[in-house]
């Protein structure tokens, strides 16, 4: 299992641990920037944490949840409308997504499950 490290004031990303590398100048934790990269965090500044916390877009699955209920209807003029009712405590969440129809913002509702 990976370790992670974040820092100390718990904002900001999320940082997987590669390896710890001590030198006369400080210690430091070697991290993951990219597929090939990596970078030197000093220890006195990130601290291990959780792991993020991974989403995955279930939304094609909605209808065969029980911890789901979903309803939608046309309402005037034309529009569709969806009302989406999440149980309490259950892994799923909505997530806002901006997209565009012939050059105009619009909004999408995504269902998002948490990995466990």
């Amino acid at each position: 299992m990976s370790q992670w490290v974040c820092h100390i004031s718990g904002q900001g990303e999320k940082w997987e641990v590669k390896a710890e590398r001590y030198t006369p100048i400080g210690n430091f934790w070697l991290v993951s920037v990219g597929p090939t990269e990596t970078a030197s965090l000093p220890k006195s500044e990130y601290v291990l944490c959780n792991s993020p916390e991974v989403w995955v877009d279930v939304t094609a699955r909605l209808m065969e949840n029980s911890d789901l209920m979903f309803t939608s209807r046309w309402d005037d003029p034309g529009i569709w409308a969806c009302v989406i009712t999440i149980a309490k405590n259950s892994p799923y969440r909505l997530r806002k997504q901006t997209v565009h129809k012939d050059r105009l913002p619009m909004w999408a509702f995504l269902v998002e499950r948490k990995q466990p």
